[in-house]
């Protein structure tokens, strides 16, 4: 799938998505993979594309069409600036409770090929009050991607600000900053996971900072777990680990541990991979691969495969298992 096809698939979604507060329950079509064929080929197609910019206001207006078209059991979403730059936002979501417990914490992080045009925070608006309606909170982080100064390392180091500012809303609203997880989707996805590895960043990287925020688990949804193997995206990785991936070399070996998940086993974050067997952006042998490397190197590590779905099926709850959502969540915060 070229980029403009994936363009018509994001446009797509808008049509067929409808999370608001449905919790579902456990269906019979999520079995865990079995091994796939992990010796992907590196793709180069080209990645230009037209009418990004349309598309990128066709995606806001349908989010904000659809988030006030849905029905919620949590308090209306508040847009709040973690940095300085436009693009460091992300939007906090509180669920309805009595209890003035502080609630946990459920970081989202949307997908796009890392390209700005393609997706924004709006794009997982309805996914995020889906996961406020299960009880929690939601911060669903913009950053700056491939297009609005995102290249290496800087999308990176955005992330790392957006979940790091937990602690700063823990301090204004009903949060617990000990209890935070990651869920990404596609590109979100490769976030997510590298979110829930920063510990294994060394003093030396670009991207290290003290004490960063502990990650309880991460649910990646179709992420791409390894940056140097072949996706939906082709070779938009190049630009944001800022080297080509093709080009073996002590050089790219060491960036490869500082930004891509694979590479940065072992972490003692759990993950749990959730793919669609039917998707043909990111192959679940991506998913097979993390998730059997990590469990190897002693991780808890577990990939899902959806029998069925496709890509953009994974952020719809009519279509995935939602319970199994709900239920790695309950995993990750049950202590």
């Amino acid at each position: 799938m070229n980029p403009t096809q994936y363009l018509s698939s994001i446009s797509a979604v808008f049509l067929l998505a409808s999370c608001g507060g449905d919790s579902g329950g456990a269906s019979n079509n999520t079995t865990p993979s079995s091994a796939l064929n992990s010796s992907l080929p590196t793709s180069s197609p080209s990645t230009t594309s037209s009418s990004l910019a349309s598309l990128s206001v066709a995606i806001s207006n349908s989010s904000k069409s659809s988030s006030s078209s849905s029905s919620s059991s949590s308090a209306a979403p508040q847009l709040i600036a973690y940095g300085s730059n436009v693009m460091q936002v992300g939007e906090l979501r509180l669920p309805q409770t009595t209890s003035e417990k502080a609630v946990p914490l459920v970081i989202i992080i949307h997908g796009g090929c890392w390209v700005s045009g393609y997706a924004d925070y709006q794009f997982m608006g309805r996914f995020a009050q889906a996961v406020t309606n299960l009880g929690y909170a939601t911060w669903n982080i913009e950053y700056r991607a491939l297009g609005t100064g995102g290249n290496w390392p800087v999308i990176f180091q955005d992330v790392s600000q957006a979940v790091d500012y937990t602690r700063t809303l823990a301090k204004s609203y009903p949060v617990d900053a000990a209890k935070v997880a990651a869920i990404g989707h596609s590109a979100g996805g490769h976030l997510a996971l590298w979110a829930g590895s920063r510990e294994n960043l060394k003093a030396d990287s670009d991207l290290y900072i003290q004490n960063p925020l502990a990650i309880r688990g991460v649910i990646s949804l179709a992420g791409i777990a390894n940056v140097t193997r072949k996706s939906g995206c082709n070779n938009l990785a190049n630009d944001v680990i800022g080297m080509p991936v093709t080009s073996p070399g002590e050089d790219l070996t060491q960036r490869l541990k500082e930004s891509s998940p694979l590479q940065m086993l072992p972490i003692r974050t759990k993950t749990i991979l959730i793919s669609g067997s039917a998707d043909t952006i990111v192959p679940p042998a991506m998913g097979d691969e993390y998730s059997m490397r990590a469990s190897e190197l002693g991780d808890h590590s577990l990939h899902y495969s959806l029998q069925g779905l496709g890509h953009f099926d994974l952020i719809d709850s009519t279509k995935t298992n939602w319970g199994l959502y709900q239920q790695s969540l309950q995993e990750f915060f049950k202590d």
